[in-house]
């Protein structure tokens, strides 16, 4: 998708092509790709969907006292697109794809399976109920998923991604990027690919350093919470630096850490301590004493 610049704007014209919707200011001047949107339907269902897409641009400020601009979708699929400034979004629910401009936004997709593009400025998406394709670009901004199987893309700069329930895909990009996870967010992946940043995973509240099972699956590390069977892959983990994140944490709350963390360096001395021992039975809350025997100078040693 193309980073343009929608300070100025006309009525966007739709375009089904190759199973992407297409989405072009009527002068032509701008133009953005929505890839999959139409992804597994035939072309007489494609051609109807596209006929039955609301179109609409947000360009006027509310006139309430704080003055900011905001837009509501409808229950059925939506297009919506911003402008330069900051701009509140809630897509409402259906099938919807929503792209703003430069300014700090706020984008919630509700139900259904949303496009959300942040673009430029600090951005803060949600996508809500349904299998949702969340897109920062540059900024620092905050993702989240909610419920279905997401995709997270954070772009350029310091950014925070959360994928919640559903297995989930999240990408930081460039920048100092923090990855959330916990009990009951099912199966994610990350995709870390930035060397110079520094990238951190966060566990939510309730998890603790002898709950977590490191092991090597192929080139990636793949982390199993014990109790509840989720499990975060960090792909690729073992071809190179730049895929590493560069620690772990624990938190007391869930977004804050308390200060105990696990260093990438010290991650291959428990992936081989584990590698001895068959991984207990998911709902295990507590090691059994005689893996503690083993794990536990280990776990000491690794997590400060």
């Amino acid at each position: 998708m193309s980073n343009a610049n929608t300070s100025q704007l006309a009525v966007p014209l739709l375009e089904e092509r190759d199973g992407d919707l297409l989405v072009r200011l009527a002068d032509g001047s701008q133009g953005w790709q929505v890839p999959g949107y139409f992804a597994g339907v035939d072309a007489d269902l494609a051609s109807d969907m596209l006929a039955h897409l609301n179109v609409h641009t947000v360009l006027e400020r509310h006139p309430r006292s704080d003055g900011e601009l905001w837009g509501l979708g409808t229950d059925g699929p939506d297009v919506m697109v911003g402008g330069d400034f900051d701009v509140s979004i809630a897509a409402g629910d259906g099938k919807d794809v929503v792209i703003t401009g430069n300014g700090d936004d706020y984008l919630g997709g509700d139900d259904g399976d949303d496009w959300l593009y942040g673009q430029g400025g600090n951005d803060e998406i949600k996508g809500g109920n349904g299998d949702d394709h969340l897109f920062g670009g540059a900024g620092s901004d905050l993702l989240g998923g909610g419920r279905g199987d997401d995709r997270l893309f954070g772009g350029a700069g310091d950014d925070r991604l959360y994928g919640a329930a559903g297995n989930d895909r999240l990408k930081g990009g460039s920048g100092n990027d923090l990855y959330y996870f916990g009990k009951g967010d099912g199966h994610d992946i990350i995709f870390n690919h930035d060397a110079a940043g520094d990238d951190r995973v966060q566990f939510r509240a309730g998890i603790a350093p002898g709950q977590l099972w490191f092991r090597r699956a192929g080139d990636s590390l793949e982390v199993s919470l014990l109790e509840t069977g989720d499990t975060l892959r960090l792909n690729w983990w073992f071809d190179g630096d730049e895929h590493r994140v560069d620690r772990f944490q624990l938190s007391n709350d869930g977004f804050h850490p308390n200060g105990q963390h696990l260093d990438k360096h010290n991650v291959d001395a428990l992936v081989q301590a584990m590698a001895g021992l068959a991984m207990p039975p998911i709902g295990t809350t507590a090691l059994p004493q005689d893996y503690r025997q083993v794990l536990d100078p280990v776990l000491a040693a690794s997590w400060t």
